[in-house]
């Protein structure tokens, strides 16, 4: 299991606990003691540290998102995305990011599941709209794309403009495949529903 960053909505204590115990965890380097007492084995990676799983290499990549788990806490960790690769084909997650110039220097991959949009009022400049997640997959050059990383999470209590939650939640997925019809109209484009299940072919 990958963990990109911190954040509650990707380390989530109580659900990671529920994995079996011969799940392995991988997570950012310094983020390790947050799971002291797990079963499972977790093993601490840093931006540009390989680990290799049942012919799998597993690279992480640095992300442009914060580093703290909550705003004030002292749990610190460099937030990632990941490269995988064996059996002759490579996957991308970035993780939680916004648009950086460390993107550019990604080796082309086959697949990449992209996050399209977040769960707040704003997004800011550590996640990806529609459109600049279009151009992460321009500029790590994949050939089929999976969007990932919206209309799932809206916490309780959170209340803004209609208009403004159904811009940030409701409406990223049409907007992505509209932006990658015109920019990249030759990459494959999946675009399931949350919980539905993909075939590679």
């Amino acid at each position: 299991m990958l963990i990109s960053h911190l954040h509650s909505d990707h380390l989530h204590l109580p659900t990671l606990r529920r994995f079996p115990a011969t799940t392995e965890i991988v997570v950012p380097a310094g983020a390790g003691r947050l799971l002291r007492g797990f079963p499972h084995r977790v093993t601490e990676l840093g931006p540009g540290m390989t680990t290799t799983r049942l012919g799998l290499t597993v690279q992480a990549l640095p992300a442009h998102h914060p580093w703290s788990r909550f705003p004030g806490s002292r749990a610190q960790a460099p937030p990632l995305g990941f490269r995988v690769s064996g059996n002759g084909s490579s996957l991308w997650f970035p993780g939680d990011t916004g648009l950086f110039d460390g993107l550019d220097e990604v080796v082309e991959v086959d697949l990449a599941l992209v996050p399209i949009g977040g769960w707040g009022p704003t997004l800011g400049e550590h996640h990806l709209d529609p459109v600049q997640a279009a151009e992460a997959v321009h500029r790590v050059g994949a050939q089929w794309v999976v969007p990932v990383h919206f209309g799932t999470y809206w916490p309780l209590g959170l209340e803004v403009a209609r208009r403004t939650r159904q811009r940030l939640f409701v409406e990223p997925p049409s907007r992505f495949a509209d932006e990658m019809a015109r920019r990249l109209p030759g990459v494959r484009l999946d675009l399931p529903d949350p919980g539905a299940h993909l075939t590679g072919d």
